[in-house]
């Protein structure tokens, strides 16, 4: 699998690392740095190496069912396979240093059209055969999708050393309550 570069730069007493245009992630010091960078990778190179396997699947079905799609159907599904194809290319960019995130909701979004696009062929032509075979794909997109984003959202929160909770002092007030304790029995 190709390579995925992020640099990290020095300012200050601070380390940056620039995730695409307008996110950038600071630390105190290059090993939390690098050890942010490493599960960024894994987090990303998974969901794309499923995400391509998904299209593969959905390839596979669109050929076998080939003679009986509607010609303006088919036309759709190529046009968004060779988007698909184009956008998963520059995910990985040569020319830069940085993963193209745009890319990857681009190829999320083509994906997620072919497979709407075969499921309501199937539903309109009535062949169960065809909806069975795509339940499955549809639901591992689903599940990929959430996943990816919930993934990248927990990375990017509270990874900023300025974003660490604090303690709160107690107040006067709020110092001798007794804990609320929801279960109380009749008696």
């Amino acid at each position: 699998m190709k390579n995925l570069k992020f640099n990290i730069t020095h300012r200050g007493r601070v380390y940056h690392v620039f995730i695409e245009m307008g996110l950038e992630h600071s630390f105190k010091n290059k090993s939390q740095a690098r050890k942010f960078i490493e599960k960024y990778k894994s987090v990303i190179n998974d969901n794309i190496v499923i995400m391509g396997a998904i299209n593969e699947q959905v390839n596979s079905l669109v050929m076998l069912y080939y003679p009986f799609i509607p010609n303006r159907i088919v036309r759709d599904l190529h046009i968004r396979n060779v988007d698909f194809n184009d956008c998963y290319n520059r995910i990985y960019n040569p020319m830069k240093v940085y993963v193209q995130f745009v890319q990857i909701r681009a190829c999320f979004n083509f994906l997620e059209q072919r497979l709407d696009l075969m499921k309501k062929y199937a539903q309109r032509s009535k062949r169960p055969v065809l909806l069975n075979q795509l339940y499955p794909w549809i639901k591992t997109f689903e599940l990929i999708y959430r996943s990816y984003q919930r993934d990248i959202e927990g990375l990017t929160d509270g990874v900023n050393y300025r974003t660490e909770l604090k303690k709160l002092p107690l107040t006067k007030d709020t110092e001798n309550e007794e804990p609320n304790n929801s279960r109380q029995f009749a008696t």
